[in-house]
């Protein structure tokens, strides 16, 4: 089976994700795939053929895909497409994430060719995977690539679009945990210029336009979009509390882990 096009689609708050998934992208030989960034949401529905492929990313929060995700990554549905699933998490754990996105994937008739779970600097807690992906990171990625487009000739004819892929399983449980609102927020500081730019970028609408120092409590989900976005570094993570919870996190998460990757179940 010929592979015509690569098409990427993620949430990608601080563009970690997305850096993931140009690696795989570069792995399986595409220089210019198709980008679908929903960071912001989709509005249109978007429909992949048999002979494209198709590498979803998001980042897992408290062990699960955001939410606001689900819609988004709905709006694309495949034709018995191949799909690569990947999440992306800040070097504790990722749960039951990449589970509910090989789901959420599959159920839009894509085949599951392979799934990964790779680590990207916290964006609550930045020392914790303080920048990654670093180059270990991405090398792994790009040979995961590789690793997925191999799987998929092998389980696929060169004549025909058919695929015959076992099942790719991956780490999680059913049901999915339940997720706790996350008590951390950011604020700014007196640097905040007013400028707007984490109000128009925020995927949750948390911040209002017309005073861009504030932060909705109710709907921010701490994703640290606005932090990565602000050019005068006026957000951040503040408190003694977040002080507090921080130095135990960084402690607690120190050893570094590594990617896990996941492939269809061997089949004699």
């Amino acid at each position: 089976m010929k592979i015509k096009k690569v098409n990427l689609v993620y949430f990608s708050a601080t563009n970690t994700t997305k850096k993931v998934l140009h690696a795989i992208a570069e792995g399986i030989d595409s220089a210019k795939p198709q980008e679908y960034d929903i960071t912001l949401g989709q509005i249109e529905k978007v429909e992949f053929a048999k002979d494209e492929l198709v590498i979803f990313g998001v980042p897992v929060f408290s062990g699960r895909i955001p939410e606001l995700t689900i819609a988004a990554l709905n709006k694309f549905t495949g034709d018995d497409t191949p799909a690569i699933v990947v999440c992306l998490y800040g070097n504790r754990d990722y749960d039951d994430a990449l589970l509910e996105l090989r789901n959420t994937i599959a159920a839009n008739n894509y085949t599951i060719l392979s799934a990964g779970a790779f680590i990207g600097q916290h964006s609550i807690f930045p020392q914790t995977a303080s920048n990654r992906p670093d180059p270990l990171d991405l090398d792994i990625a790009n040979k995961f690539g590789e690793q997925s487009l191999a799987y998929l000739a092998k389980y696929s004819s060169s004549q025909e679009v058919d695929l015959n892929i076992p099942e790719v399983i991956v780490k999680g449980n059913f049901p999915y945990r339940e997720t706790k609102p996350i008590p951390l927020k950011p604020s700014t500081n007196r640097s905040c210029i007013l400028c707007g730019k984490c109000a128009r970028n925020c995927p949750t609408q948390a911040i209002p336009l017309d005073n861009p120092r504030k932060t909705d409590s109710s709907l921010c989900i701490s994703c640290g979009r606005c932090i990565f976005i602000c050019p005068e570094n006026s957000r951040n993570f503040r408190g003694l509390t977040y002080q507090v919870v921080s130095k135990k996190f960084n402690r607690d998460n120190i050893v570094r882990k590594e990617p896990e990757l996941f492939f269809p179940s061997l089949v004699d």
